[in-house]
């Protein structure tokens, strides 16, 4: 389950509206910059352009999924080195993607030992470097509901249905129901879209911030079930070796 690391991992989640004077950057070449910072979009766009899974996400999913995972490095960015947490040793960087993660979609040839590798490195991939994480994640969350080819190594469909996100994003998270960190995510959406309790899950943030659904009656069921997401036919020309991004020297 990952739910439980997670919980102890964003334990401070709120307290990122209490240091919103901090400087934006962490020490060093790990940066956490805050969601509503220029600098999430221009890495979004980056990871975007590098036309792998990231580009097959709609960004406002990205941004949503980052608003979560992020909150205790952009809460903290000074401190901020992207190490492994005592209490949930298996996550790693800002999109909190796992070992076990990391090595399903990622190939052998790209992968390192990333552990405060905030760089970008040529021809592998770093869960600490923010455009990388992007992409990991991007990867994780179409593996989540099958339409990520692990043996392959390439997508089988893109992330922009409401139904396909709403399913993804609870499996990455690891539960659809509303826990003391996701009900109080309510504080950034408008009247029409809180659920009938004043809680939200997970999933349910995520459509509902990113725009996917524009209101809560619209939400599927709290609850998983046998579903796959829609394939398609769609582009990935990624290239671990075509040029890597310097966090906080964007293009």
């Amino acid at each position: 389950m990952r739910q439980l690391p997670k919980i102890l991992l964003l334990f401070f989640f709120f307290l990122a509206w209490l240091f919103s004077a901090l400087p934006a950057y962490a020490d060093g070449a790990c940066i956490a910059p805050r969601p509503d910072d220029p600098e999430l979009k221009q890495a979004i766009k980056e990871a975007q352009k590098r036309g792998g899974a990231a580009a097959l996400v709609n960004p406002n999913v990205l941004k949503a999924i980052y608003l979560m995972e992020a909150a205790v490095e952009y809460s903290y960015p000074e401190k901020w080195q992207c190490q492994r947490y005592p209490h949930a040793p298996s996550f790693v960087g800002l999109m909190s993607v796992s070992d076990t993660e990391y090595a399903t979609v990622v190939p052998l040839e790209e992968q390192m030992n990333d552990i405060g590798v905030c760089e970008g490195k040529t021809c592998e991939l770093s869960r600490c470097n923010i455009v990388d994480a992007l992409e990991i994640a991007s990867r994780v969350l179409l593996d989540k509901i099958y339409i990520w080819d692990q043996k392959k190594d390439i997508p089988l469909g893109k992330l922009d249905d409401a139904s396909d996100v709403y399913y993804a994003a609870c499996r990455y998270y690891g539960t659809f129901l509303p826990d003391d960190i996701t009900k109080k995510l309510v504080a950034y959406l408008p009247p029409e879209k809180i659920p009938a309790d004043g809680q939200t899950s997970y999933c349910e943030f995520v459509t509902l911030y990113s725009g996917l659904y524009s209101n809560a009656s619209q939400l599927p069921l709290r609850t998983d079930k046998p579903y796959s997401g829609m394939t398609s036919d769609v582009k990935f020309t990624f290239d671990s070796c075509g040029g890597q991004i310097t966090p906080g020297k964007f293009d």
